[in-house]
């Protein structure tokens, strides 16, 4: 079972959705000016270098994580931070942010909304994916429904 969810094993079905909504995702990066900075609210570096390898020209990936991580690719950087509380961000400060399944797991509806917020202030624009819990297989398991809203 656990191949079969995995979004990191090639073949799997969670490695297909992935593939598939990575590569709209793209789609929708070509009309986003160059260079360009992202802010990837609880993402991983794993994520970005198994979609584009160890070098991707005229993009910069900032990571948000509760603790800062360390990275090896060219164009990821970690930092501490909390999705709820983007202060230390001017407005407007990313050409995108980006979070994989992260909003459901800041606890409470007010937390989502903050984090919804502050997304939306400090990009101009954003990718959110959520599960969707009306989905028939449990949205961790890898069969999740995309929820993407974007202002691209």
């Amino acid at each position: 079972m656990a191949n079969f969810s995995n979004p990191y094993v090639n073949g799997s079905i969670a490695h297909r959705f992935r593939e598939r909504r990575f590569r709209f995702f793209e789609s929708l990066m070509d009309s986003v000016p160059k260079p360009c900075r992202i802010l990837d609210v609880g993402g991983t570096e794993a994520f970005w270098r198994s979609h584009w390898g160890d070098v991707k020209k005229e993009v910069e990936v900032l990571l948000l994580n509760f603790q800062e991580v360390p990275t090896s690719c060219s164009y990821v950087k970690s930092i501490a931070g909390d999705a709820t509380n983007l202060s230390q961000y001017e407005d407007r400060s990313f050409d995108l942010v980006h979070s994989n399944s992260v909003i459901e797991h800041v606890e409470t509806k007010e937390n989502q909304a903050k984090m919804a917020a502050e997304m939306l202030r400090v990009g101009e624009r954003i990718f959110v994916q959520t599960p969707n819990k009306y989905f028939p297989i449990e949205p961790h398991y890898g069969m999740a429904q995309e929820l993407v809203k974007m202002s691209f």
